[in-house]
């Protein structure tokens, strides 16, 4: 049902609630709400002390927009995935682009993939951290609509792809291991096979580790924890000659 003047509903809602989110502490003291369940006061509490005030009712607007997103079909989506596509350029506070990115993770449109695909360029290395984690998210969603594997679209092309620069290429110890975690996500494709192979070759302990993990999942396969095991099984997938190298000298993270 469409309201009198053409504005649906559920927006016209959404925008009265940033508004008051944005210019308004009515019902509420720093942001955390007087009314709601203890449970609900002390997240807002946390958050609060998270974010810091100003950031707090932006991440609050972003969540906001989520929803609405998520209750709303294709138009809905694209209206906010556009929203968020345009804020994040000049977003200065890496926690709030984070919540976008998560946001964004949820919608399944060109213009939220365009975000993830920049966001692995971001400054910020939590912010890496949170794309990598949206690229598996969107990975293992496309691989529940296939049935248990990954069908190829344009997303979980471009899922394996960055998530395999990432772990090849990011110069961040905890970027590279959030890349292996969300390989494992991406099934059907070699690519993420012949990337964790990389993994397998690093000198850290964690990140070896963390690729047999993934290898487990994408493989449904268990040779225990022996990484000889895992290599051999990673050359029968890709030819060693085909597997991807780590890059050296990967630029340093500007923080």
């Amino acid at each position: 049902m469409r309201a009198s003047h053409g504005i649906r509903l559920p927006l016209l809602v959404l925008l009265v609630v940033i508004a008051a989110a944005q210019g308004c502490t009515w019902g509420s003291k720093n942001g955390v709400p007087w009314w709601g369940s203890k449970k609900e006061k002390e997240e807002a509490a946390a958050n609060l002390e998270k974010y810091g005030p100003v950031a707090f009712k932006r991440v609050e607007i972003i969540k906001m927009e989520g929803k609405y997103a998520a209750e709303g079909g294709p138009q809905e989506k694209q209206k906010v995935a556009d929203d968020l596509a345009r804020s994040i350029q000049t977003e200065q506070d890496p926690l709030v682009r984070m919540e976008m990115v998560r946001t964004l993770a949820t919608i399944p449109n060109e213009s939220a993939a365009s975000v993830l695909y920049n966001g692995m360029k971001d400054p910020d290395p939590e912010v890496r951290i949170a794309v990598c984690k949206a690229w598996g998210d969107r990975a293992a969603i496309a691989a529940k609509a296939g049935g248990g594997t990954t069908p190829q679209t344009s997303e979980t092309d471009a899922a394996a792809r960055l998530l395999s620069e990432a772990l090849a290429g990011d110069t961040n110890e905890d970027v590279r291991l959030a890349a292996a975690r969300a390989l494992g996500k991406v099934r059907n494709d070699p690519r993420a096979v012949g990337a964790l192979g990389i993994a397998l070759k690093d000198q850290n302990p964690a990140l070896q580790f963390r690729a047999v993990a993934s290898l487990k999942e994408v493989s449904g396969r268990d040779f225990g924890n022996d990484v000889g095991k895992w290599q051999q099984y990673v050359d029968s997938v890709v030819p060693p000659s085909q597997q991807p190298k780590a890059i050296a000298g990967r630029p340093q993270d500007t923080k």
